[in-house]
């Protein structure tokens, strides 16, 4: 189903700027349950249509980060890894 809804429509549906739809749409700002209930009544389908309980998706920055690390020895990705961690832990996730 497609409701062609251009993202400044459905912001205007939802009472949100336009730049926080593009921002959930892209995966970069999460929703609170009232927000989901919301936009799924918004988009005319039921709230669990919107929630995907299967594996994350791999964004193609971390599909090629896994087939780098994948081609590393043993040593190396752990090091890999360690360093991605600390990263992490860096940016405060």
């Amino acid at each position: 189903m497609r409701l062609e809804l251009t993202q400044a429509e459905l912001a205007g549906r939802l009472d949100l700027e336009e730049p926080t739809i593009r921002a959930i749409e892209a995966g970069r700002r999460g929703l609170s349950l009232d927000s989901l209930v919301r936009l799924a009544e918004a988009l005319g389908i039921q709230p669990g249509v919107l929630v995907d309980a299967g594996e994350p998706k791999p964004t193609s920055l971390g599909r090629e980060a896994a087939k780098l690390v994948d081609g590393m020895s043993p040593a190396w990705q752990r090091a890999a890894v360690r360093i991605l961690r600390e990263i992490r832990q860096q940016q405060g996730k």
